[in-house]
């Protein structure tokens, strides 16, 4: 994930190659691994990581406010300090003074208070960053952000090279985008009825994700194809 660890890759490749069957959460990763001697092996595509929610959120619905959410430290996100967009961008971080009214500064939320603010709060969630490492890296790998955002039914934003920004375009979960200026865009502009459609879609795989469907899944699947494997 950090560029900082990458020395550890050779121990890793490894560790993997000794594998029977692999989870990984994209064929991108795979590709990318090969690329640093993974050998073919059996491999089972989680997709999504699940947010586990024991509380029932059928009481309340993420609405159509057109503000963008964003989870994720200032000092991390370069982006967010800078955020000129033509809808504000409510950040959930530690609370701090950030000179920018463009910014609304929700603090630090944990586990289901996230997710309940998210919803009482509405709009979209936004998954994004400005770094070129971390960039690479989410075209391969599932944000846990993305999966928060899907588990508390909002509807998302993100980059149109995310791993899995096809699945999103497909199912009609969220809005893929070029550039943070469309992203804004979008979130200022996007009709009622364009809303309700995503916000539906989204929780119905919002429910897999709090119910941990892709996580029990995957491990079945996992199970199944190293079943399969001839012995010897």
């Amino acid at each position: 994930m950090f560029s900082s660890n990458y020395y550890l890759m050779p121990k890793f490749i490894e560790y993997y190659n000794r594998a029977d069957v692999l989870i990984a959460p994209s064929p991108q990763l795979i590709d990318r691994l090969k690329q640093e001697g993974l050998a073919d092996r059996p491999v089972v595509y989680q997709q999504f990581w699940d947010h586990l929610v024991m509380e029932d959120f059928s009481a309340a619905i993420p609405a159509n406010t057109h503000r963008l959410n964003f989870a994720g430290n200032p000092d991390k996100f370069a982006f967010v300090k800078e955020w000129s967009g033509e809808a504000k961008l409510h950040v959930y971080a530690a609370q701090r003074e950030l000179a920018n009214p463009n910014l609304v500064l929700m603090g630090w939320h944990n586990g289901i208070y996230l997710l309940d603010s998210l919803r009482q709060t509405g709009g979209l969630g936004l998954v994004w960053t400005d770094d070129p490492y971390m960039e690479t890296y989410t075209t391969m790998n599932a944000p846990y952000k993305l999966s928060a955002y899907l588990a508390a039914g909002m509807p998302i934003v993100v980059k149109n090279n995310l791993a899995q920004a096809e699945f999103i375009t497909q199912q009609k979960l969220g809005i893929c985008v070029d550039n943070l200026a469309e992203a804004a865009e979008k979130a200022a502009t996007i009709s009622d009825d364009e809303y309700t459609l995503m916000q539906r879609n989204v929780e119905r795989v919002g429910k897999l994700i709090r119910k941990g469907y892709f996580t029990k899944r995957a491990l079945i699947n996992a199970v199944m194809k190293a079943q399969l494997q001839p012995e010897g």
